[in-house]
């Protein structure tokens, strides 16, 4: 009786050990899944994020064309100065995000 008892106890820590094993493998998968999850989130709005660009360059080359045509440029400047600003600090934001480890 005593064997099967030691063999029993045994056989539980093993598969105490197993089981351990097994979370330890459960929460890495979940770690992993979750950088993977932010990874792919990180990609699909970086991806809005240049068409939005693209539209935005799109609609200022419109935009540019009419006011060149309209004559007095001068007219427009403000509005022209503030859209300097705007894309300067974007451009400077993205330049920060580009040397970010």
């Amino acid at each position: 009786m005593a064997a099967k008892n030691d063999e029993l106890t045994t056989a539980k820590a093993e598969l105490n050990n197993v089981i351990a094993h097994r979370h330890r493998i459960e929460e890495e998968l979940a770690e992993r899944t979750a950088v993977l999850d932010k990874r792919a989130r990180a990609h699909d709005e970086l991806a809005k994020l240049v068409d939005a660009f693209r539209q935005a360059v799109s609609s200022f080359a419109s935009a540019q064309l009419t006011v060149q045509m309209a004559g007095d440029i001068s007219e427009f400047r403000p509005t022209l100065t503030v859209l300097d600003g705007i894309v300067g600090r974007l451009q400077s934001e993205i330049r920060s995000a580009i040397k970010a480890k």
